[in-house]
Formats: C-alpha cells, sequence, structure tokens
C-alpha cells in the first residue's frame, strides 16, 4: 500500500494544500477571489501571483474572521438602536430648562446631556445694521499661510524656510519675489472678530436694530453615558 493510500482525508487535504497553488476563480473590485479546500470559503489576493495557504493558517484566519466580522455586525446593529434613542432623550431633556441628565447607583449608570448653542452671523447684514458702528463691533484678523514651492528662485537666491523665517518680520517683496510669484506662497484670509457683549449691550439700548436673519444658532446635543465603578 503506497504512502498517499495510508494517508488521512485531512492528511491529504494539507498536502494538496501545500503542494499546489490555489486556484483563482473571479475577480472582485481590485482583489481576486481565489478558492479553498474549504466548502464557500475563498481568499482575496492583490495579484495574479498564485499563493500557498497551508490549512491550519486558513482555518485559524477564518476563525478570526468570524469573530471579527460577528463582534462588528453587533456593533452596528447596535449603533442603530442607539441612535434611536437619542431623539426622545434630547425632548425630555430639553423640555426642562434645568435638566442636564440622570444617574443610577443600583444600574452602575450615568448619562450627561449637554446642549451646545452655536451662533452664525450674516456679516453683510451685521455691517448694514450697525452702520457708523460697525468698528465699535466687528474687528478684523489677517490671516497669512505661507507655502514654500520646490523651486521657487529669486534674484537673492532659492527660498527656503530658512530665508523665510529670517524675514518673517519684514515685507516679502524684500526677499526679492516678484508679483507674479507672490500669489504663489502667500494666502490671506480676513477672519471679522464680532464683540457680542458690546453689540448686545448696544440692542439694548436701542442703538442698533438688526436686520432680519442677521443672527442664527443651532444648537447640538451630546449625550455622554459613564459606567460607575
Amino acid at each position: 500500500m503506497s504512502k498517499q493510500q495510508t494517508m488521512t482525508k485531512k492528511e491529504m487535504v494539507a498536502v494538496k494544500i501545500r503542494r499546489s497553488f490555489l486556484e483563482e476563480v473571479e475577480k472582485k473590485g481590485k482583489l481576486k477571489l481565489v478558492s479553498t479546500c474549504l466548502s464557500g470559503v475563498a481568499l482575496k489576493i492583490k495579484s495574479r501571483i498564485k499563493i500557498e495557504f497551508p490549512l491550519k493558517e486558513l482555518e485559524r484566519f477564518l476563525r478570526l474572521a468570524k469573530k471579527y466580522c460577528r463582534l462588528d455586525f453587533q456593533i452596528k446593529k447596535l449603533a442603530k438602536e442607539q441612535e434611536k434613542l437619542r431623539e426622545p432623550i434630547i425632548a425630555l431633556v430639553a423640555g426642562h430648562k434645568e435638566l442636564r441628565g440622570i444617574l443610577s447607583e443600583d444600574d452602575g449608570l450615568s448619562l450627561t446631556v449637554s446642549p451646545r448653542k452655536t451662533i452664525t452671523w450674516d456679516i453683510g447684514l451685521l455691517k448694514k445694521s450697525l452702520g457708523k458702528a460697525e468698528s465699535v463691533v466687528i474687528q478684523y484678523d489677517l490671516l497669512a499661510h505661507i507655502s514654500i514651492p520646490g523651486r521657487l528662485v529669486t534674484a537673492k537666491g532659492l527660498v527656503s524656510e530658512k530665508t523665510l523665517r529670517e524675514a518673517i518680520d519684514n515685507a516679502l517683496t524684500d526677499l526679492g519675489i516678484g508679483a507674479e510669484d507672490l500669489d504663489k506662497i502667500r494666502f490671506l484670509e480676513t477672519k471679522p472678530r464680532i464683540d457680542e457683549e458690546k453689540l448686545a449691550e448696544m440692542i439694548k439700548r436701542g442703538q442698533v436694530k438688526l436686520f432680519k436673519n442677521t443672527k442664527s444658532s443651532v444648537i447640538t446635543w451630546t449625550i455622554t453615558p459613564e459606567k460607575l465603578k
């Protein structure tokens, strides 16, 4: 009786995996699927080069993948269920001005529900509302971002991080950068700062009346669960 005839079925499968390459069966996107000795199980590979994959490693890979996917599916399902609870919790807390959460020692949990108000200003309408008082309420920050192109050469040589650092307190034109190159490294943004406290005071005194839609606000809620020790 030959050695092959005396092998168990599992040993023969293992030998087959070790000696032969896995067969490519179909493409799936940029990856390709190759069949294995396990029914309904395929490996994903990134190239046409065939690979050897021992049965022991294949079985371990499958166990790990099943456990990982099972947990992932459970997490996503629970996340959907949790999301459904947000609206009724927020509605309940929002209906009571001073309420911000709940704590239960017996259940070992604490839940904090916090609102955050974000105010957005229409600068054009605000300027129109303020008129000559604009400078009292609105200040402007000029934000400059300077990047260093790979090969920007001027009459004074290659512009590097070192030369820019040395010249940061001087005008960029002192580096010899022409107008056509200046826009390549300079990005300016004007950001208004609104003195909301001063504005509120002026509105209260009747000195300013805001146009409709000058100010809008959005409230976002944060729900924070904690496990009590």
